[in-house]
């Protein structure tokens, strides 16, 4: 009796089937070294951002309006005169000492620079608006924002590969 033959398509696809099996075994060889730098510098970026922080300064340059502000002011303030001031028919009275004094309607002038101190009550109100210019110093830490819950999970989903290789 002779041998017993293989059919053509029988020997291709055998010879197919342990060259596809000795392609994946050498892919499965090489995938942890050719993994694990890939794998270390995306752990290395997802740590960098996590650690992040975002530092800016926010300027601030609007006009805030004001409505019905009551300002208090209560004040001494010294004015100086600057021309002649007449005072037609003030009232006024002078105490000449030891008790007497004088009463009457007068004619009073006040040449002029002459400083006059004055004690300034009143109730000043506001309805304007006011320039805000502020430069505000911002840091935002990324661990603290949904960015860096983004960065923690894909580190928690990477976890398994990177512990198996070895990764930190």
């Amino acid at each position: 009796m002779g041998k017993p033959t293989v059919p053509l398509f029988y020997r291709i696809a055998i010879i197919f089937s342990l060259l596809v099996n000795l392609i994946l075994v050498a892919v499965v060889i090489a995938l942890p070294f050719v993994l694990r730098p890939i794998l270390g510098n995306v752990v290395n970026e997802l740590n960098g951002l996590e650690n992040a922080v975002i530092e800016t300064t926010v300027e601030v340059d609007e006009a805030m309006p004001v409505q019905d502000v009551v300002i208090q002011v209560l004040q001494p303030i010294t004015v100086s005169t600057t021309s002649d001031a007449q005072i037609d028919a003030a009232y006024v009275t002078m105490y000449l000492g030891s008790g007497s004094q004088v009463a009457g309607t007068t004619y009073i002038s006040i040449p002029p620079s002459t400083n006059l101190p004055i004690d300034f009550r009143n109730n000043i109100v506001m309805s304007s608006t006011i320039p805000v210019r502020l430069n505000i110093p911002v840091a935002i830490p990324l661990k603290d924002t949904q960015v860096g819950t983004f960065a923690a999970n894909l580190k928690g989903m990477l976890a398994p590969i990177t512990n198996l290789l070895g990764i930190k």
